[in-house]
């Protein structure tokens, strides 16, 4: 069952809200959303209304969980002064709409909900307020709890909402001089509220009274209220401990890759030769890149395509299969995985390329799998893929076996054509997990993109609860399956725009690492025209490069580790707070496109060459990650002139910042060339030979030629007794690995690598015999 906030049913007395031609002046104020910081807590916020709907009582509320009905009910009240009734919803000239009137009037709005299972300890009630003339007015807030519903078990014992109200304060509003006006932020304490739990489910009425003038005055006093949020603490007992949560994706920190992207592999193309290899040549000189993501699915409406065989998937072809003789690429339908008739396997020659090229791999899967995208049909090519699909999970008895054995892997609460709940288990089970399985250890990350899809299939991902996320569990447990220490990242959206929030989406139970996915869809990531670049002055919410770049700041500040926020980040001088600490060791992360509108093509940057730089060195320096969308010459396979090369000036702008990370990202220590340290292969009984050179493998920054005077194995980490290490004499930093294997097998161990300043780095490497 969802997890979510429950606004509850409109009360008895609500006041039909009037337009007045005399407010139409106060209708034209503009609030600066950027200069309203609500107040932070450890709490979580249960409920936020932002957007105020004009002529209603009855509102949309946005939460945390997602967009919900919400109730706002407006009385004149019994209360003095009260001099007119006039209380609108307005909107200022950017369309943001807020809660205002515009006489002398006072009046009240109640909030009405039921307080969430998870959160039954509220702490804070917060609001944004704006006034006017406010050297004659009555200078105050009152907020009181009308009414409450306890649900509590122990409701006898440990207190319950007495029938009267309870008034929990007052606070002052900002003094203003004569004839000013402007926004500020308010809130109140309701930890006085801690005796008289509402518990789970039990429901709250807060009256918020806004005085709005002294009772003798004529001036006209606006006053307007926008930014209502309700914040409530976690109990202890949700929190779960997350075993390796973030520490699978240790090997991120510090880390820089590029996604190699080809379109349009439907229908036979997938089997067109689709080579990495030129690519792989290409950047072949970026010694500082550490992995390369590829697709194992298409994105957006392409996700059904495979790059890698199945049978399940090949079984999909069904009544649009034609023999091999009869077979041209490009001519069927409904085809979306090579066949395996074909004998081909591209996916795992990416995987094997990129392993040997000293590069890790990530692997993009769009969430949404097999079913159709919101309103939108599959494309032309594969028109039946979701039919067809469905009718496989319904009709094997292997699968509904599968499903009838847990309760929640079905629902009927959730009957959209894309968003059938066992179908995406029946993806994580049959699918995902073979494909795990067979690739094992040739997968070092997943990154799992359009979440949504999950969270639409009943799962929240914004709560600590392992019940709301049993999806997400499924899914990264299905791509563990052949790689237990894999860690995996799920697309669910943006952070705040807001300069004192994070800027980065908070994690599921199952994130170890941030998705980072930019701000603005992707587009013009640094601006565009004279909004290019860092702004002049302090962070700019309406910025493109200001709001992207703080992805990539907070990386920094937070040394990687973007969820660990039990102290004051120094960096912005904004205290932040944490909220949970199963995810303190989740990996900040970052995936934005390298072009201004696409992630794998283009032919303007979306950076300069400077600011490109700054932002790797920066994040690498800082101990985050980045992937970068790599433009590619020709992305469609399907078209004559397909070509997955990057651009030329993608090829430049990366080999800048490669020139710069091996100066910077590790300046007082040797570089290895790469993330992984590829030694040949050996053969038990032949003589075995290998060479490690400066320049090739290794460097330092900065030195000379000759400035590596040292490689050993570190003694007792696993290496085979037979293999020694000489140093050539005749040529610096050059070494020959040696000896005559004895027994086949993998062998993983560590070489330490020494500088003339007696620095070292000691990577992990294996070797393999056979």
């Amino acid at each position: 069952m969802k997890h979510s906030i429950l606004i509850a049913g409109l009360l008895n007395s609500f006041l039909v809200l009037t337009a007045c031609s005399s407010s139409s002046s106060e209708n034209s104020i503009v609030k600066d959303e950027s200069d309203s910081s609500l107040s932070e807590s450890s709490a979580k916020e249960i409920l936020s209304w932002t957007d105020w709907q004009d002529g209603a009582t009855e509102f949309n509320a946005t939460t945390v969980y997602g967009d919900a009905s919400g109730i706002a009910t407006f009385d004149g009240g019994d209360f003095t002064p009260t001099q007119s009734s006039y209380i609108q919803s307005m909107q200022d000239d950017d369309g943001n709409s807020y809660i205002g009137q515009s006489y002398n009037e006072s009046y009240y709005i109640d909030f009405e909900f039921t307080v969430d299972s998870s959160y039954t300890e509220l702490t804070e009630f917060s609001f944004d307020a704006y006034v006017n003339n406010s050297d004659d007015a009555q200078l105050n807030w009152t907020l009181s709890v009308e009414a409450s519903n306890n649900t509590s078990e122990n409701a006898a014992t440990e207190g319950i909402f007495p029938e009267t109200e309870i008034t929990l304060g007052t606070v002052d509003r900002l003094q203003m001089d004569a004839d000013e006006d402007g926004w500020q932020s308010l809130s109140f304490d309701l930890s006085t509220l801690a005796d008289h739990d509402a518990g789970a489910n039990g429901s709250v009425i807060l009256r918020l009274y806004a005085w709005g003038g002294t009772a003798d005055s004529t001036e006209t006093h606006m006053t307007a209220i926008d930014n209502v949020v309700i914040r409530a603490v976690e109990p202890d007992a949700i929190e779960e401990e997350r075993p390796g949560l973030g520490e699978r994706a240790d090997w991120l920190r510090g880390s820089w890759g590029i996604m190699w992207k080809p379109d349009n592999l439907y229908n036979g193309y997938i089997e067109n030769d689709i080579a990495i290899d030129d690519f792989i040549e290409q950047i072949e000189g970026i010694k500082t890149i550490d992995y390369s993501m590829v697709l194992l699915t298409g994105a957006n409406i392409y996700s059904p395509i495979h790059t890698a065989p199945n049978d399940i998937l090949e079984s999909l072809w069904g009544e649009d299969a034609v023999t091999d003789e009869d077979f041209t690429i490009g001519s069927t339908y409904n085809l979306v995985v090579p066949r395996k008739t074909s004998g081909k396997d591209p996916f795992k020659d990416w995987l094997e390329a990129i392993r040997a090229a000293g590069m890790k791999s990530m692997v993009y899967v769009n969430s949404s799998n097999m079913l159709y995208r919101y309103d939108t049909d599959n494309p032309d090519e594969f028109p039946d893929i979701t039919e067809r699909w469905k009718a496989y999970c319904d009709e094997n008895e292997a699968v509904q076996a599968f499903l009838d054995s847990k309760p929640y892997y079905r629902t009927t609460e959730y009957d959209d054509d894309y968003g059938y709940r066992e179908y995406m288990f029946c993806y994580a089970e049959f699918i995902l997990r073979d494909y795990a399985k067979t690739y094992g250890d040739l997968i070092d990350a997943w990154i799992f993109d359009s979440a949504s899809y999950i969270s639409d299939a009943g799962e929240t991902n914004s709560t600590g609860i392992l019940e709301d996320q049993r999806l997400f569990q499924a899914f990264a447990e299905a791509v563990r399956a052949g790689n237990p220490d894999v860690p995996a990242s799920f697309n669910n959206g943006t952070g705040s725009v807001l300069e004192s929030r994070s800027p980065i989406y908070r994690p599921t139970l199952f994130d170890d690492y941030s998705f980072g996915h930019p701000f603005g869809g992707g587009n013009y990531i640094g601006g565009e025209d004279d909004d290019y670049g860092p702004g002049d002055d302090d962070y700019d919410s309406s910025r493109m490069y200001d709001k992207n770049y703080r992805i990539i700041e907070f990386m920094y500040a937070t040394d990687g580790n973007v969820f660990d926020l039990d102290e004051e980040l120094d960096y912005f001088a904004i205290s932040y707070y944490d909220l949970w600490s199963w995810d303190d060791k989740v990996v900040g992360h970052f995936y934005p496109p390298m072009a201004t509108l696409n992630w794998n093509s283009g032919s303007t940057a979306a950076l300069t060459d400077e600011h490109f730089t700054l932002w790797n060195t920066t994040a690498m320096t800082g101990g985050g990650a980045i992937s970068w969308g790599g433009p590619l010459n020709g992305k469609k396979a399907t078209n004559a002139n397909f070509d997955p090369t990057l651009t030329d000036w993608a090829l430049s702008q990366l080999t800048i910042m490669d020139e710069s990370l091996m100066e910077n990202e590790k300046p007082n220590e040797p570089n290895w060339y790469r993330a992984e340290t590829i030694l040949v292969n050996g053969s038990v009984g032949t003589t075995y030979e290998d060479w490690l050179t400066e320049e090739q493998d290794f460097w330092y920054p900065g030195g000379d030629a000759g400035s590596i005077s040292g490689l050993s194995i570190v003694d007792d980490s696993g290496a085979p007794d037979w293999l020694i290490i000489k140093q050539t004499e005749t040529v610096p930093a050059t070494f020959r690995l040696k000896g005559t294997p004895t027994q086949a097998g993998d062998y993983e161990f560590d070489l330490q690598l020494s500088a003339f300043d007696d620095t070292t780095s000691t990577p992990t490497v294996t070797l393999t015999v056979e």
